[in-house]
């Protein structure tokens, strides 16, 4: 019960923060470059968020009464095969982002300077208030 409440809470909150993290900032950043593979690599992790939340949608149903009245209402063989829907894609996805989109994004905001550095703190603030935390130091 406390895993498919953990669980939930992450996919629920933290996941959903993350995604739109990138989709605000990161996103449209690569995309002023119009440089074909980061284009392209930002199609195909927009393409993902998509799927990710339709995925998580049947996990979360089927993770919900565990969480909340500690029983499970599908077969656990019903269970694995959403939870591995779920997953599917997730290491690629995640590869990409830390191989090919936030490199380039870093890069980016560096080859700025001073202004990549206000855009970096601008992000770190916008993130800090959706998620109801104190803005990061200058």
């Amino acid at each position: 019960r406390d895993a498919a409440i953990d669980v939930r809470r992450y996919f629920n909150m933290a996941a959903p923060l993350h995604h739109e993290d990138e989709e605000r900032h990161v996103f449209p950043l690569l995309q002023s470059l119009h440089d074909a593979t980061l284009d392209a690599a930002v199609a195909r992790l927009r393409s993902d968020h998509l799927a990710f939340h339709e995925r998580w949608i049947a996990l979360d149903a089927a993770l919900q009464p565990v969480a909340e009245a500690g029983r499970l209402d599908v077969t656990l063989d019903d269970l694995a095969d959403r939870a591995s829907a779920f997953a599917s894609g997730y290491a690629a996805h995640i590869a990409c982002e830390h191989e090919q989109v936030f490199p380039a994004a870093r890069l980016l905001l560096a080859e700025r300077g001073a202004a990549g550095a206000g855009a970096l703190r601008e992000m770190g603030a916008d993130m800090a208030r959706r998620r109801g935390a104190k803005p990061p130091e200058a």
